[in-house]
């Protein structure tokens, strides 16, 4: 919440309308249920408009930060996902994709972008430390 906006901590008993089973008895590698994507969100690019995930989260965004939209919800309206709206450097999911991956492959893309940002950072670090030739 370093952003701002509010936590649900408890989502069963703070709010009624969230009527799916956002903890899950099934073992994390098994997707429970269906989140909505944003079309033409970066992570709709990465994972498809309708996605099926896994869920175990009691806790969930109550109102999102200035700065971030959502990008993806559950079917009972608890959001699953966000993203900054300046210039995309932040996307977070409300559920465990390292744990989905090896059965949905879309679920893998979420880290090759961090991988790829983080060597472009890297690469531009590098590029900038680069000490000048006399």
């Amino acid at each position: 919440m370093t952003l701002g906006g509010t936590l649900y901590q408890d989502l069963a008993s703070q709010d009624p309308d969230a009527t799916i089973r956002h903890v899950q008895a099934a073992p994390g590698q098994y997707p429970t249920h269906h989140v909505t994507v944003k079309a033409g969100s970066q992570l709709a690019k990465l994972v498809g408009e309708h996605a099926y995930v896994n869920s175990r989260h009691h806790e969930a965004i109550k109102k999102v930060a200035p700065g971030l939209q959502i990008i993806a919800t559950a079917p009972d309206g608890v959001i699953e996902a966000v993203a900054d709206t300046r210039d995309q450097q932040i996307l977070a999911v409300q559920w465990h994709p390292e744990n989905l991956w090896q059965q949905d492959a879309a679920q893998l893309r979420p880290f090759t972008l961090l991988v790829k940002r983080a060597a472009a950072v890297r690469t531009a670090q590098a590029f900038v430390a680069q000490p000048k030739v006399s």
